[in-house]
């Protein structure tokens, strides 16, 4: 099972950034000047200035002869969150295809995470992560490691993608989520029960490219970050699933919808935008099978500025929100 719950958790990080990047939907002139963590308030700000109908957001793409359901998912939850509405469960139910951003549960999935990480995770024999720290940022990350319970010494020789990935893991687990109540991992299990076909938009590989990719600075950068964010445990992740199954799209696309406090435009590109754009295609060929089909892919890219929602608008097509 382990193996299963770290897939799913890299795909939580690649879909939500990391779990700790939030942004903000527009940058006005007054805003330019704020700091990242004066972005990270008022992106809190913003989302919980708005509302939405008290449940996760579902579209509908329609032609003559089919529809393809769109649902905007997290990947973890605490158990007791409540999103399988009416809406969705029929939605699902009269589908004839499950379609999800990636393969997460078979073994060959399983055995191509393990190797990715000792390929491409480790630093080279002798280097240690804290080395390429500024020797204050060291310290600091260490105490604030210290602080959650995580040893500092287990991510010695990790590349700085990967220790921010273990970093968020652990925290997103001891804080009460749990991948096997992630919408994902329940839609499978309906899946499997009523036999229906399940198909991908994109690969694992290709998630872990966007993940661990960026320069190697960047990356850093990146884990440093985290050192004053380690002490609000989930609060960034919880007040996602909030905006998330409250249906309130625009508070979403606050909380991860600008590169700046996504770290760069670079990654933004990579994490959001580009894969969206990749999707749409699929998307309409979906539309030219006969009957529907049910699409779930992590929230952040229905939301914000370049979601697959209005990417399928610029392309000529209306996807009608049901719920």
């Amino acid at each position: 099972m382990r193996a299963n719950i770290l897939t799913i958790l890299t795909l939580l990080l690649v879909s939500l950034g990391v779990a700790y990047f939030i942004g903000c939907s527009e940058e006005t002139s007054a805003e330019k000047d704020l700091k990242d963590e004066d972005f990270y308030a008022l992106a809190q700000a913003k989302a919980q200035s708005t509302s939405g109908p008290g449940e996760p957001a579902l579209w509908k793409l329609s032609d003559e002869d089919s529809d393809v359901y769109l649902l905007g998912t997290v990947h973890l939850l605490r158990p007791e969150t409540q999103w399988q509405t009416d809406k969705i469960k029929r939605a699902f139910d009269e589908s004839r295809y499950f379609y999800m951003e990636a393969d997460i549960m078979s073994p060959e999935t399983q055995q191509f995470m393990m190797k990715f990480k000792r390929d491409h995770g480790l630093l080279p024999p002798g280097k240690s992560l804290y080395d390429h720290m500024d020797v204050g940022d060291a310290y600091n990350f260490k105490r604030a490691l210290e602080g959650i319970g995580f040893k500092p010494k287990a991510l010695d020789n990790l590349q700085p993608w990967l220790a921010s990935m273990e970093v968020a893991q652990y925290q997103i687990l001891t804080g009460g989520y749990n991948p096997l109540s992630g919408v994902e991992i329940v839609l499978i299990g309906k899946a499997k029960e009523q036999g229906k076909p399940m198909r991908y938009l994109e690969t694992i590989e290709h998630q872990m490219e966007v993940l661990s990719g960026g320069k190697f600075d960047e990356q850093l950068d990146t884990l440093v970050a985290m050192t004053d964010l380690l002490d609000k445990g989930t609060a960034s992740l919880d007040l996602l699933v909030d905006e998330w199954a409250d249906g309130d799209v625009a508070g979403l696309g606050a909380l991860v919808a600008n590169s700046k406090v996504m770290g760069s435009e670079d990654f933004y590109d990579r994490l959001l935008t580009q894969r969206n754009r990749n999707w749409i295609p699929q998307i309409i060929d979906i539309l030219d099978e006969p009957g529907s089909s049910f699409v779930a892919v992590g929230a952040a890219h229905l939301a914000g500025d370049d979601s697959v929602i209005l990417l399928l608008e610029d392309a000529g097509y209306k996807a009608e929100r049901i719920q």
